[in-house]
């Protein structure tokens, strides 16, 4: 099975929610661990707009460096957009990242995504959502 991490539950493992802790190890020992490029990028964010210290970024690295990071390439493009597209039409918008963040993960196989946005991606085809 190949899980994504959105950038809502990597915050919550990096705050050392007990749900969230709990959730990783078990889906650690099962499963293949993802996130994108653009959810390393939100976290960054976040730690650079907030009063990080030099701990807060090496939890963010040391976190990362446990999961795959899927890249931002041509065809997560072309699903991405696709995503946009069905959702527009749907009039289920969602916010610009999460378009990018759902079309990096389907586009690399990964269908199932573990949030604690639901709103953000249930309404994605193919994307199975796990709240956290």
């Amino acid at each position: 099975m190949k899980v994504f991490f959105d950038t809502s539950f990597l915050i919550d493992l990096l705050a050392r929610g007990k749900k969230a802790t709990e959730m990783a190890e078990s889906y650690s020992k099962s499963s293949a661990l993802y996130t994108s490029r653009i959810n390393y990028y939100e976290l960054l964010k976040g730690a650079y707009a907030g009063s990080q210290t030099q701990k807060d970024m090496d939890a963010i690295n040391i976190l990362i460096s446990n999961l795959t990071i899927l890249e931002f390439d041509s065809f997560a493009a072309d699903a991405s957009a696709k995503i946009f597209a069905e959702l527009r039409q749907k009039g289920k918008p969602i916010g610009e990242p999460d378009y990018m963040i759902a079309g990096c993960a389907l586009s690399n196989g990964v269908n199932t995504i573990l949030t604690g946005n639901k709103k953000h991606f249930e309404h994605i085809k193919g994307l199975k959502v796990i709240v956290c």
